[in-house]
């Protein structure tokens, strides 16, 4: 299997369509992802299995009354203890244009000491979640059920 067919560009539900595209079994493509991770010295580039939508086929949301309509967001995976927020995290988000210092659901501004989650969403990328935000979104996956022949439904 050659990794380098896949085109990742931080967007993993492109990855995802590129691995059935090709028939890979994506299983295996995360573990061979993750070995390269253990090379490079990174670590949580890659979703876990255990967490990754696409790969339990559940749907996760988050929905919020706006006036007069609601806004509902899909996420692929959530990460509830990603890192904690600190000086350090600050100083090298503070240099990219997205400084990621709240949370991207309620705008809940994350105090120093602080545990943050992150979490992919369909069409957006990953963004940072206050614990509230992620403990929403992680209990929405367990009151959605999506069967292998029908569409998603609510319980």
């Amino acid at each position: 299997m050659d990794l380098l067919d896949i085109a990742t560009d931080g967007n993993w539900p492109t990855v995802v369509r590129q691995i059935k595209d090709k028939g890979y079994k994506v299983k295996e493509v995360i573990a061979a992802w993750k070995e390269l991770e253990d090379l490079a010295g990174m670590c949580g580039c890659v979703p876990e299995a255990d967490v990754t939508a696409e790969l339990k086929k559940m749907v996760m949301k988050l929905s919020k009354r706006i006036p007069a309509r609601t806004k509902t967001i899909a996420a692929l995976w959530c990460r509830k203890d990603f890192t904690v927020m600190g000086p350090g995290y600050r100083a090298v988000r503070s240099k990219m244009t997205a400084p990621m210092d709240s949370c991207y659901w309620c705008s809940h501004k994350i105090a120093d000491g602080e545990t943050i989650a992150l979490a992919c969403f369909e069409k957006i990328g990953n963004k940072v979640l206050c614990q509230k935000c992620a403990e929403k979104l992680i209990a929405s996956e367990s009151s959605t059920v999506k069967n292998e022949d029908s569409s998603s439904a609510k319980i």
